[in-house]
């Protein structure tokens, strides 16, 4: 599921890491009755670092500039 969430170049190499981390952040907010906004707001915030990093990298490794 997460990898469908964050469309992302495989040059971060963190698809799978993100998923693990989404994963574990959904049971912490499932299991400690927690607020799912603050959740979604975490989900939102690190994924979005991660498709940047992931963008980055594409555009240094294969030199070019992606648009967004």
């Amino acid at each position: 599921m997460s990898d469908a969430v964050h469309p992302m170049t495989p040059a971060a190499g963190a698809g799978a890491n993100t998923a693990l981390w989404d994963a574990a952040r959904l049971t912490k907010a499932l299991t400690s009755g927690e607020d799912l906004a603050s959740y979604q707001q975490d989900l939102i915030t690190n994924g979005q670092a991660i498709v940047t990093e992931s963008l980055h990298n594409a555009e240094r490794l294969f030199r070019v500039s992606i648009p967004v």
